[in-house]
């Protein structure tokens, strides 16, 4: 059966630090005075801690391997769960950090919606395999390097290309790729080779300073600069450029150099994570359908059980999960399709003709069971209910006879 039906136990037996949809919070963000955009990434950092704050089951979702793309999405996509925010202080300069504290009120409502909606799209499709080239000062990263930041990218649980299973001619084309101007259409065709679905180039230059004192100690300046682009591989569009500073002092250049180099590739790449979570999540959602969840009442077992199999056949569903299912004909399970919630209504009318359409939203239709077939009675029930009858038309015989005798 093409269609895979998973049922999903979900109990929501959550404490008492739960109970309320949303939750005001202070938090402070801060980000370096000198840079352009130095408050809007002061707020945004704020407003991330507020959404981590407020959404503490992510943090037990996020030690898991597989979901730690996860929480990147929903971190980075504080503009649907944050539903408002104040700034009560504002400090322009505060040891060469803008610093802003601010009051925000956060959805765990959406926080807990989104997860489960991006922990079944996790489940169903995987990962992301990513393709990561990168050089400092235009020569190719060095191997120590290279699974440092491979390590990072898995323990977000995305898949990286080993590189050195690549040819040497295609090793050698993502390597010019990174070192230079950036083709996205050569990176996208480079990756989709190799299997990837995200080209991710990492260029960064250096400027060295000369040793200075600091308190009797010579120490060597290093300054970098990443640039950092990830392309898709499937359209050649860019869906993230980040451009990161930083500084380093060391005892030797060679050791400040590949401290800085470190700290700033791992920084852009931090930065671009999100942009790439949300990116691919978004993209299986339009690839293999969205979810429009189904609510239907007073619905028989047998009823619902036909109703789920029929969708099941139907070409535009491309998966069923039921979610819950009680005693009183009430159930609510998900379709993962590619059609419009209108259409969806129309194809549950021809399944079953007696059902009564009551909403129709942008992700999720409820229905009511109507009519005779609502009603149906089972052959074994029918025969009981006969019986039924027949005694209590004895029994009043009976009474009858009886009544007449006295």
């Amino acid at each position: 059966m093409k269609t895979l039906i998973r049922t999903i136990l979900i109990f929501l037996c959550l404490a008492p630090a739960f109970a309320a949809d949303a939750v005001k919070l202070r938090t402070t963000g801060q980000s370096p005075a000198d840079n352009p955009d130095a408050r809007t990434s002061a707020i945004e950092q704020a407003l991330r801690q507020a959404v981590e704050y407020a959404g503490v089951n992510i943090a037990s979702v996020s030690k898991m391997q597989d979901y730690q793309l996860i929480a990147d999405a929903i971190y980075a996509s504080t503009a649907g769960l944050v539903e408002n925010y104040e700034i009560i202080e504002e400090n322009p300069n505060q040891d060469g950090l803008y610093t802003v504290r601010v009051e925000s009120v956060v959805s765990r409502t959406e926080i807990d919606t989104k997860l489960q909606a991006l922990k079944t799209l996790i489940k169903r499709k995987g990962s992301p395999r990513l393709m990561v080239v990168g050089s400092v000062d235009k020569q190719p990263f060095e191997r120590r390097l290279t699974a440092e930041l491979q390590g990072l990218l898995e323990k977000k649980g995305v898949t990286v290309i080993d590189l050195e299973m690549l040819e040497e001619n295609k090793l050698t084309a993502a390597e010019r790729a990174s070192q230079g101007d950036l083709d996205p259409l050569r990176a996208a065709l480079i990756s989709k080779e190799a299997g990837a679905d995200y080209f991710i180039s990492v260029q960064v230059e250096g400027t060295k300073h000369a040793p200075a004192k600091f308190h009797g100690i010579t120490l060597y300046i290093v300054d970098a600069t990443a640039i950092l682009k990830i392309i898709a591989a499937d359209t050649a569009r860019v869906i993230a450029s980040e451009v990161v500073n930083a500084s380093t002092k060391g005892q030797t250049a060679e050791q400040a150099q590949l401290s800085v180099t470190s700290t700033v590739t791992t920084a852009a790449m931090q930065k671009a994570l999100g942009r790439l979570a949300l990116n691919w999540l978004d993209d299986l959602d339009e690839r293999v359908g969205a979810e429009l969840t189904i609510t239907a009442t007073a619905f028989s077992h047998a009823r619902t059980e036909k109703l789920l199999k029929a969708l099941g056949e139907h070409p535009s569903v491309k998966e069923i999960i039921l979610d819950s299912a009680d005693h009183q004909g009430r159930t609510s399970f998900r379709l993962i399709t590619n059609d419009q919630p209108v259409n969806l209504a129309t194809t549950l009318k021809k399944i079953d003709p007696a059902i009564k359409i009551e909403t129709i939203a942008k992700n999720s239709i409820q229905i009511y069971a109507t009519g005779p077939s609502n009603t149906l009675i089972s052959p074994v029930n029918l025969l009981l209910i006969a019986a039924l009858i027949i005694a209590l038309a004895i029994i009043a015989a009976m009474k009858i006879t009886s009544a007449r005798k006295s």
